[in-house]
């Protein structure tokens, strides 16, 4: 195995065949890692990677591998990719043998979308099969060679160069190839991943209304396949319809069918990548500072914002002015970057969306019982303040996001609650699963430590029980502050002596708190969010949720005039962005 590949250097080889082999490779110019394509040397070789790499340098899809570079290396060309970490189906099927079919049609309708961008773009794959789809780490389907792509208005494809189980039947003929050999392929993918037809020749039933879907994909006949890619997605989309309204009962499925959903918008993906990215380098024991750096600087507003946190006084003590991220990341280490980036590049997401009041309100509760539960987590000997901070800030995840992504599940799931339904029932009747839950699940597709995992979790029971570990100490004062901070924000502060004594008795075995030190919590909690809005000149005036909150803590003059400018809630977000 060469060691270099022009200046990209290998690090193992990813698979083999016929054809050539696939390496994973360092770019040393870069410092990004890469899949490096190579064709056995022949006449024919750097005309054939020439011809792919012409077809994928036009598209550029979130479900397409995306191709960086071409080059040739001592007589053998290559083609550089984007490396993402994951299996193959092809591996995943030999592994499980079958999936569950709500997590197979969304695989290919995600693979869908992706070949309807190819189609618009008078690109045929040709060659799709399990082998060509990646499963990325963060549940992306993403089509890889394109080695035997065609124009759509080519009509040479040569059939020995494809796998037969695959390969639509008047392309076996000699027929031109048309928009449907893919959607044949697909079709036939679709039938191995539920029944695992061709892997283990065992029958598995399936429903009705997705044989039928099947039948329509792979049927002999061209003409009566589906128009196109989008026509067969559609079909597959209402084929989940049941899971949405949850007449499924497989909670894993449903799980998989939301974050399905959130992933085929433009903009979650992104956000997913760039915290999935951190996580994984803070969590790898090799990582060095400079991996850690090349991940924060691919995003430039998280770096000024990094940047501005550390030059504010909180970190006076370090002295002089901090003016890169590396020495950023020296002083406040991997992990106290990794939660302070994760903050940043949530709310700096939530700011830029069109937000109802009532969401504005979930993001300042949350980013208020962030400070709240830091101060618990500093009293009662939880290790890290700002985990529980962060895990606070996370706990609403779920909410926050589904209020984003499930419009009218979230008002439906609002109205139930004026009904006198439990939020957590209402939820889990209309999504399938708790917010909570929803939230978790989102966590850990972004890679979050099992830690801030435990944390976000939401306590449930009369009483809270003593808790053995600094984990679960942790998980319980994010939850005292969560609901501390929804009393005093929503309660009736009539009932505010009564409320504070009930709290005080829910968490009596878990730790030592009085009403009064829930009180001091409150107060402080508002000086703290007072000073760190004067750090960086945020006005706080505006803001009906804080309005609620100092009238409830008695600082009515406060109330007053936090009453005035709309826009202060916007604001207040925009100080959880900078300060993590």
């Amino acid at each position: 195995m060469a060691k270099t590949i022009g200046r990209f250097e290998v690090t193992r080889s990813l698979g083999k065949s016929a054809q050539g082999e696939v390496y994973l490779a360092t770019d040393t110019r870069l410092g990004r890692q890469v899949a490096i394509k190579t064709l056995v040397e022949g006449a024919s070789a750097m005309q054939a990677l020439l011809q792919e790499a012409r077809i994928v340098s036009t598209l550029q899809h979130k479900n397409i591998v995306t191709l960086f570079d071409a080059g040739e290396n001592e007589g053998t060309p290559y083609l550089v990719y984007a490396y993402a970490e994951g299996q193959t189906l092809a591996q995943m099927l030999r592994e499980v043998t079958v999936l569950p079919a709500a997590q197979a049609v969304q695989i290919i309708c995600s693979v869908l979308e992706g070949v309807s961008y190819a189609h618009q773009h008078q690109v045929l794959h040709l060659d799709l099969k399990p082998a060509n789809i990646m499963i990325a780490d963060n549940g992306q389907p993403l089509i890889m060679d394109f080695g035997i792509a065609a124009s759509v208005n080519t009509s040479t494809v040569v059939p020995s160069a494809l796998e037969a189980s695959f390969i639509a039947p008047e392309v076996r003929d000699g027929q031109p190839a048309t928009v449907q050999a893919d959607l044949y392929a697909l079709g036939r993918m679709l039938q191995v991943l539920v029944t695992g037809e061709l892997a283990a020749k065992q029958k598995v039933e399936i429903e009705e209304s997705l044989q039928i879907i099947l039948r329509k994909a792979t049927d002999a006949h061209l003409e009566h396949r589906y128009a196109n890619a989008d026509a067969m997605q559609a079909a597959l989309l209402d084929y989940l319809k049941p899971v949405a309204t949850h007449q499924a009962t497989d909670a894993h499925s449903t799980m998989d069918f939301l974050l399905r959903r959130m992933r085929s918008k433009s903009d979650f993906p992104a956000l997913s990548t760039t915290i999935s990215e951190i996580n994984k380098v803070v969590d790898d024991d090799t990582a060095n500072v400079n991996l850690l750096v090349k991940s924060i600087l691919q995003d430039f507003a998280l770096t000024n914002k990094l940047l501005k946190l550390v030059n504010t006084v909180t970190y006076g003590q370090f002295g002089g002015q901090i003016n890169t991220i590396s020495k950023a990341v020296v002083i406040l280490g991997f992990e106290t970057v990794r939660n302070a980036a994760m903050t940043l590049i949530l709310l700096d997401f939530l700011q830029n969306k069109a937000q109802a009041a009532q969401l504005k309100d979930d993001v300042l509760t949350s980013f208020f019982a962030g400070i709240v539960a830091a101060q618990f987590a500093s009293e009662h000997h939880v290790r890290d303040a700002e985990e529980a901070m962060i895990c606070s800030m996370f706990r609403n995840l779920g909410k926050i996001l589904a209020s984003f992504y499930f419009f009218e599940e979230s008002q439906q799931i609002a109205r139930m609650v004026e009904q006198a339904i439990t939020e957590d029932a209402a939820a889990t009747q209309v999504l399938g699963v708790t917010y909570n839950e929803l939230g978790i699940g989102i966590a850990k597709s972004w890679n979050f430590p099992l830690r801030l995992i435990r944390g976000m979790r939401k306590l449930s029971g009369d009483k809270i029980a003593k808790q053995h570990n600094e984990i679960d100490n942790l998980a319980v004062t994010v939850n005292l502050a969560h609901e501390l901070c929804a009393i005093a924000s929503y309660g009736d502060i009539a009932d505010k002596s009564k409320s504070l004594t009930a709290l005080a008795k829910r968490y009596e075995h878990a730790l030592t708190i009085s009403e009064q030190q829930l009180r001091n919590a409150m107060e402080s909690g508002l000086t703290e969010l007072a000073a760190r809005a004067r750090i960086i000149g945020l006005n706080l005036s505006g803001s009906a949720l804080l309005s609620r909150v100092h009238v409830w803590v008695g600082d009515q003059a406060k109330a007053t005039t936090d009453s005035s400018v709309p826009e202060a809630l916007v604001g207040v977000t925009q100080l959880g962005a900078q300060l993590g």
